[in-house]
């Protein structure tokens, strides 16, 4: 029985790369992560208003349309109003399954290019064996050649 030692998809290692983004997803903004490299959505929003009477009046809109307080500080700075709001469990949801779509399509594409780093490895180990022998295999038959002809000048000589 030989024992494969290429990578395989399994459903438990995305189950628990799904649950790391989804943890990740509820505590961040929508934009570019660099750890990530890439644009994320998030599960938070921050809504900016130029005064107070303005941000209180999105804010009770906001919570009605679905969006609910978040454990970020709401900031006024300089007569700028910030509020960061969770977003609606529908649009979570739906930001979510897209999300778990990129995890599942990044793990295979890891899978992908384990498994053929580990292939073209092997080959190269393979061809270099191949190469060492067929290097021994001159070596000798230089060897042998060079005592044949050896003994054919000795012979002709007249010499032992």
């Amino acid at each position: 029985m030989k024992t494969s030692v290429t990578m395989k998809f399994e459903k438990a290692e995305l189950k628990s790369r799904q649950e790391s983004e989804a943890f990740a997803y509820a505590g961040r903004y929508d934009g570019y992560n660099a750890f990530a490299k890439r644009e994320v959505t998030g599960a938070l929003k921050a809504f900016n208003f130029s005064t107070l009477q303005e941000g209180l009046e999105q804010y009770h809109s906001l919570l009605t349309q679905g969006y609910t307080q978040s454990a970020v500080f709401s900031e006024f700075i300089a007569g700028s109003l910030t509020f960061t709001l969770v977003k609606p469990e529908n649009a979570q949801e739906i930001e979510l399954k897209e999300e778990y779509k990129f995890v599942e399509a990044e793990y295979r594409e890891e899978i992908d290019a384990y498994n053929e780093a580990f292939i073209e490895a092997e080959v190269q180990k393979h061809l270099a064996t191949e190469q060492r022998k067929r290097e021994a295999e001159q070596a000798q038959a230089a060897v042998a050649h060079r005592g044949a002809v050896a003994a054919e000048v000795r012979a002709a000589l007249g010499v032992r």
